[in-house]
């Protein structure tokens, strides 16, 4: 019943938010943006420092790169410093050692034939190294002369010795391709002499390159300089 003396019922109602709670959103929203920007800003920074670096590669030799070749320096021209030789009559030109003492032989009376050598000039080193002597001569064989038969020929003639085998190999003197052939010889003092001979076909002489020097053990090095004489030469 309603009275005069009741008071009216008044019913809940929930609050509406509070002042704190609007303080709260506009503190945390412009700090959450700050952060955004601070970490957007540092991952720039990284991003562009990375980017300025160069970056070289390194080589995968398990792929089957090769590796950078080793530098070699030029190697020295053990002929600069030579002497000039040059023969107009036979038409041929070399150089030769300085020290080295030369021999000419006359030209006139020619002796050559197919088993008789014209000696052209020979050389006989000097100092106080291993002596070498070398010769270029020629021969007048028949036409059509197989290189094989002729050295066979020649073996025949020579006092050969049995320690060490007659050899022979292809080889090119003055850019004419020729025969090489490798013997001893004992001397009439009784030393065993080492030969490098090449014989060379040019037009109708067969020429001849002799190199020899006492067999020592080490001959080899001595007649290295024999091939590095024989590469100055060249034909007119």
């Amino acid at each position: 019943m309603n009275g005069l003396g009741q008071q009216p019922t008044v019913q809940n109602q929930e609050p509406k938010p509070s002042f704190l709670k609007a303080i709260k959103w506009r503190i945390v929203f412009p700090a959450v943006i700050v952060i955004v920007v601070v970490l957007a800003g540092g991952s720039f920074l990284i991003i562009t420092k990375l980017q300025g670096q160069k970056v070289t590669p390194t080589p995968n030799t398990e792929q089957g790169t090769p590796p950078p070749l080793p530098q070699t320096s030029p190697q020295p021209d053990l002929t600069e410093s030579w002497k000039q030789y040059k023969n107009n009559d036979l038409k041929f030109h070399l150089k030769y050692p300085g020290s080295w003492e030369i021999k000419e032989f006359d030209q006139k009376n020619l002796t050559a034939s197919d088993t008789q050598a014209q000696p052209v000039v020979s050389w006989t080193s000097g100092g106080s190294g291993k002596q070498l002597n070398v010769s270029i001569a020629y021969y007048k064989p028949a036409a059509n002369v197989i290189l094989t038969d002729f050295v066979k020929e020649r073996e025949k003639t020579l006092n050969l010795t049995n320690d060490v085998n007659s050899q022979t190999g292809s080889n090119q003197v003055g850019g004419v391709s020729g025969i090489m052939w490798i013997y001893s010889v004992k001397a009439q003092d009784g030393k065993t002499y080492v030969y490098e001979t090449f014989y060379i076909p040019k037009e109708d002489k067969l020429w001849e390159f002799t190199a020899s020097t006492p067999k020592t053990g080490d001959e080899g090095k001595t007649l290295q300089l024999f091939g590095v004489f024989l590469a100055t030469f060249r034909f007119d």
